[in-house]
């Protein structure tokens, strides 16, 4: 104890705290056979060495927790991609973006997360997939997220970290049920 606080106190109220909070309240709803498997901390590792950056506290210990969310719904936004799947994803959209294959793409500055004029940034890290080409992207710039959709562009979300996000899906599962009757 430290002070009259305990140590989960302490660590309660910190973006890895929240993550763990919220994972709790996640693995209450969802079946067992939708979360995947814990990622190592190699597996971040080499992640992060291929992105040429090093993840947020919050990102890293939700991974560590459960590397991607496999069940047969989606749930607010897609799946949580694996690492290795963020990676594969990452480098499909900015090889096309180098190769120009999203040349003439003119956004809407309004209502655009912050892009620069590219359809996709290299700054964001795709986190959930929805197999059609939509992601939920941490801007590495800014640590703010961007929801990527590949018909109507980019817009910013209102998450202001990993652990907002994860905490909202919790609310939703709470209030809402599975994800197929969100």
């Amino acid at each position: 104890m430290i002070g009259g606080m305990t140590e989960q106190n302490v660590t309660q109220g910190t973006p890895v705290g929240r993550v763990n909070d919220a994972w709790d309240r996640i693995e209450a709803k969802l079946p067992a056979d939708a979360l995947g498997a814990p990622a190592t901390e190699s597996e971040l590792d080499e992640l992060e060495k291929a992105l040429g950056l090093t993840l947020p506290e919050d990102v890293r210990a939700s991974w560590l927790r459960h590397r991607s969310v496999d069940g047969e719904e989606p749930w607010d936004g897609g799946w949580i991609a694996s690492p290795e799947q963020i990676l594969r994803d990452y480098r499909v959209w900015t090889e096309m973006e180098a190769n120009g294959d999203f040349d003439g793409f003119v956004e809407d500055a309004g209502t655009s997360a912050d892009s620069e004029g590219k359809w996709y940034h290299e700054a964001w890290i795709p986190l959930i997939h929805d197999f059609g080409g939509n992601h939920v992207c941490l801007d590495t710039r800014t640590g703010r997220y961007v929801d990527m959709d590949h018909e109507t562009g980019s817009s910013f979300l209102d998450y202001t970290d990993w652990a907002g996000f994860l905490e909202h899906t919790a609310g939703l599962l709470e209030t809402k049920g599975l994800p197929s009757s969100f």
